[in-house]
């Protein structure tokens, strides 16, 4: 009896460091434990972490932003937008660094130089809502999830994104695979 109490304490152990983020586990296993929120995803799953104004179109425009990952999970950044600025023909043309942080440490850094995937604007399919740029993975390099930041240097602007006015950086848990 008490060799049972102490493997249902230990597998208790085990799965609330799993949620809280304590504990890692590999990409394949840990997407077998979320399987669940395919089947009872959180209400705040796919609500972006950051939604910023940002010039795609300025050269060496720089942001950083301080990441607060609620989630273990594939992160998206990108461009979003509610109105009928980004016609569906368009095509990401500009050059994007991402550098992640943690603490003052760099951790790595991506260079992003076309769009990935994009949605579209209430189902219209002359108009994008969101457009996917890069994707990373939280925790980065499989340590990383705490005093997160990153910051986002354009190195090649995309003029054709100037005059849109409702553009907005965003970056949340990635709802594509």
């Amino acid at each position: 009896m008490n060799v049972l109490i102490s493997i249902i304490v230990f597998l208790s152990l085990i799965i609330l460091g799993i949620a809280k983020g304590t504990i890692v586990l590999p990409k394949n296993v840990r997407n077998l434990f979320y399987l669940w929120h395919d089947i009872n995803p959180p209400k705040d799953l796919y609500v972006p972490i950051i939604v910023d104004d940002f010039r795609f179109y300025e050269k060496d425009f720089s942001k950083t932003y301080n990441l607060k990952p609620k989630y273990n999970d594939t992160y998206v950044f990108g461009i979003s937008t509610n109105e009928k600025e980004l016609d569906s023909k368009y095509r990401f043309n500009g050059k994007i660094k991402l550098e992640f942080f943690s603490g003052n440490e760099p951790v790595f850094e991506q260079i992003v130089i076309k769009m990935d995937v994009a949605w579209y604007l209430n189902n219209d399919i002359n108009w994008y809502k969101k457009i996917a740029l890069s994707y990373f993975e939280i925790p980065l390099h499989g340590k990383y999830r705490k005093d997160i930041s990153v910051r986002v240097t354009v190195l090649e602007p995309d003029l054709e994104l100037k005059d849109k006015k409702s553009l907005k950086l965003y970056m949340a848990v990635s709802a594509t695979p």
